[in-house]
């Protein structure tokens, strides 16, 4: 987008015109404005005349005033236009300026998005600033939301990076809503792998059964999952520590697994919901037939495990 306006330095403007007659005066900013607006000026004596609006008779008037005040005012330039220099360092600064206002404008909205879709930590965000390819910043377009989040990904992942999930060093999984993924559209198989990574390093936390392979069934239960808009892995798996049972503190030993979890929309809603919290200050001494009869009943009623 053309600049809309032109910076005029009052006194530069004065030093540089004090000996200048009104005419000459009015020549030169014309000339000056025509350079802020095309950059440069032809090296031609009857085209800058066109550019000051003067007419045929005061056009020898015009060409005396130039060869011998303004011509000075200006440079030949490689290509053979004539640019006034310190019209040409304002020019430049304020096309940097710009430049680095579009920038920061563009990382500003991503950075608003990544918080909000990706539900990105401060500690990312700021390593996903150290990896934005401007170029490629410049050339995205921030309405593409689906590739946007992939463009996303692929920054984050850089410096090795897991852009949906990041193990800390006290084995607490911090992720990113993995359903970020257009579920309207085939899933990717990285996609999945992903929520199996999460669910393995919850396993290994809590001395839990991992998941090593990703068969066609478990796909197709993620694929059903991520289309829900309250499946979020990290947000059930938060929920499913603060119940105790689900993780083994019962009677029989029952524990919940991978396939438990994405097998049933009413199986996690149920995790997110507490159901299975313990009601005696946090200590469960065991499972209840009751409730052990409504897991088994959710089990049972699940159409995707009746196949």
């Amino acid at each position: 987008m053309k600049d809309p306006a032109a910076l005029l330095y009052i006194d530069v403007w004065y030093k540089a015109t004090t000996e200048m007659s009104a005419e000459a005066r009015a020549y030169y900013m014309d000339l000056i404005l025509h350079q802020f607006d095309k950059k440069s000026l032809p090296n031609d004596i009857e085209e800058l005349a066109n550019i000051c609006r003067v007419r045929i008779s005061e056009f020898p008037k015009f060409k005396q005033v130039f060869e011998q005040v303004l011509k000075q005012k200006f440079k030949l330039t490689p290509e053979g236009r004539l640019v006034n220099p310190f019209a040409s360092e304002i020019i430049r600064k304020r096309e940097a300026y710009k430049e680095k206002r579009t920038v920061s404008g563009r990382i500003g909205y991503i950075v608003k998005f990544a918080k909000r879709e990706l539900q990105l930590k401060k500690k990312e965000i700021e390593q996903l600033k150290r990896n934005l390819d401007t170029e490629e910043l410049m050339n995205l377009d921030l309405k593409d939301e689906q590739n946007l989040s992939k463009w996303l990904s692929k920054c984050l992942s850089k410096n090795g990076s897991n852009a949906n999930s990041i193990l800390n060093g006290n084995g607490d999984i911090y992720t990113h809503n993995i359903s970020i993924t257009n579920s309207k559209e085939e899933i990717e198989y990285n996609n999945y792998q992903e929520l199996l990574n999460v669910w393995n390093s919850f396993a290994e936390k809590h001395g839990l059964t991992k998941v090593n392979l990703l068969t066609k069934e478990r796909k197709r239960h993620i694929k059903a999952r991520l289309k829900e808009e309250s499946f979020n892995l990290i947000n059930i798996l938060k929920a499913a520590e603060l119940q105790e049972f689900l993780l083994g503190n019962n009677d029989r030993g029952w524990t919940i697994d991978f396939d438990w979890i994405v097998s049933s929309t009413t199986n996690y809603v149920k995790v997110l919901e507490g159901k299975y919290r313990s009601k005696n200050n946090g200590q469960r001494k065991g499972i209840s037939r009751e409730e052990l009869y409504e897991i088994a009943k959710d089990i049972a009623n699940d159409p995707d495990l009746a196949d």
